[in-house]
């Protein structure tokens, strides 16, 4: 959904502040725009047709769809106004151990030490605590800080596209709207044939909304399952080898913080992190590696010698 593909990679390289200013408006745009829409056509198109208006179901709809709404715009707000740079660290916290030193990198761009898992990001012009990758639907990195926020995000938009799907499926069944096919096979129909009658009109107005909603279930889905792989291996999108893995217990709460699964409810959940980003366990298993690795070297090393 998010992550930037080669071809937007080559061109954001290339300018990166034309880059920024061109996608970011325009995915949120996206988003409000998609949200809205749909929203709108569940509630009062779709839902009066297959449950009524005077039934408990479509209360209830109206109780469901707000806070899944509310949930992808908090959520993405959270997002955006967190800040997840190495400089929101305290002064004393940017000034690694002397046993930990070994663990940090240089950054050139911001020419000082930084600690494990931070990464420069030409867009925010600064190193990201634990950066994932920059988001061009919240306008950010989304790092150590804001992580939480941005898997919830990703999670309503999957939920709410899939359910508007569901209640689409069963809207064209009840009305027969398949005989067409694919919406592009229908578009073509229409072209060749100069149609123009109002059946012909529905019945392309449905499959079309029904093909965006396939495609948006998709994009978001996918990112959802790359960011719940990410969650479960307490990995990030661009290192994924294993060596962060704790378990899923206790990765969740790394991310999640101390409430845990609970700050699905809203952003609003208070859940402070365990720690600030700047000290990262390695697992056991990552650990042994390091050490056989160490050993063999210095043993290729004496022989050498």
């Amino acid at each position: 959904m998010c992550i930037l593909s080669d071809a937007f990679v080559y061109y954001a390289k290339a300018d990166p502040k034309k880059f920024i200013l061109c996608a970011h408006p325009l995915s949120i745009s996206f988003l409000f725009a998609g949200t809205v829409f749909f929203f709108t056509w569940e509630v009062f198109y779709l839902l009066p047709d297959l449950i009524g208006t005077e039934g408990w179901l479509y209360k209830v709809s109206w109780i469901v769809s707000p806070f899944l709404v509310y949930n992808i715009w908090a959520n993405m707000l959270a997002c955006y106004r967190t800040d997840s740079s190495v400089a929101s660290l305290p002064k004393d916290r940017l000034v690694p151990d002397p046993n930990e030193r070994h663990l940090w990198h240089h950054c050139e761009d911001c020419e000082q030490l930084v600690p494990p898992r931070s990464w420069h990001c030409k867009f925010c012009k600064c190193c990201i605590l634990k950066r994932d990758h920059h988001c061009i639907f919240t306008a950010n990195c989304i790092g150590h800080n804001n992580h939480r926020y941005f898997f919830w995000f990703t999670f309503y938009v999957t939920l709410g596209t899939a359910a508007a799907l569901v209640t689409n499926f069963i809207y064209m069944l009840k009305h027969n709207n398949w005989h067409h096919g694919p919406a592009w096979i229908f578009n073509l129909y229409i072209f060749i044939s100069g149609s123009n009658s109002p059946l012909m009109v529905y019945d392309l107005n449905q499959n079309v909304v029904f093909s965006f909603n396939v495609f948006c279930v998709a994009a978001a889905g996918l990112m959802l399952l790359s960011q719940t792989i990410i969650v479960y291996r307490n990995a990030s999108y661009y290192q994924r080898d294993g060596r962060y893995d704790l378990g899923v217990r206790q990765n969740i709460n790394l991310l999640m913080g101390e409430a845990g699964l609970w700050t699905f409810l809203s952003p609003s959940v208070k859940s402070p992190l365990p720690h600030d980003g700047v000290q990262w366990q390695l697992n056991e298993s990552f650990k042994e590696k390091i050490m056989d690795h160490n050993i063999y070297k210095t043993r290729t090393t004496t022989e050498s010698n």
